[in-house]
């Protein structure tokens, strides 16, 4: 295998695996991976969810939290797809850096 073959094969593998990470997380918000308090479970529903988002920025007026934690959400969702498809890698990247 050359080497060029072996950087693109790390690079799609490291996509799908940032990926499969902000899914996750995604699916996790909406219960995908069980209730709130099971094993390996960080939110388990919206609202433990919305209560993080307004504790981590406590300065923003409370009616503009859930706006925050929907937008937090949808950029993942696009970044995932992004790095998924490869549709403008340099920008999806950048934005999932900044997501992190």
């Amino acid at each position: 295998m050359n080497k060029t073959r072996t950087m693109n094969a790390a690079q799609w593998f490291l996509r799908l695996a940032l990926a499969a990470g902000f899914l996750s997380a995604v699916a996790d918000r909406f219960g995908l991976w069980g209730p709130p308090g099971a094993p390996n479970v960080a939110w388990g529903e919206w609202q433990p969810f919305v209560a993080y988002v307004a504790k981590l920025n406590w300065f923003a007026p409370k009616p503009v939290i859930p706006a925050l934690a929907w937008t937090a959400t949808l950029g993942e969702i696009v970044v995932a797809l992004g790095l998924l498809i490869g549709w403008q890698l340099r920008w999806v990247a950048l934005a999932g850096g900044l997501l992190l």
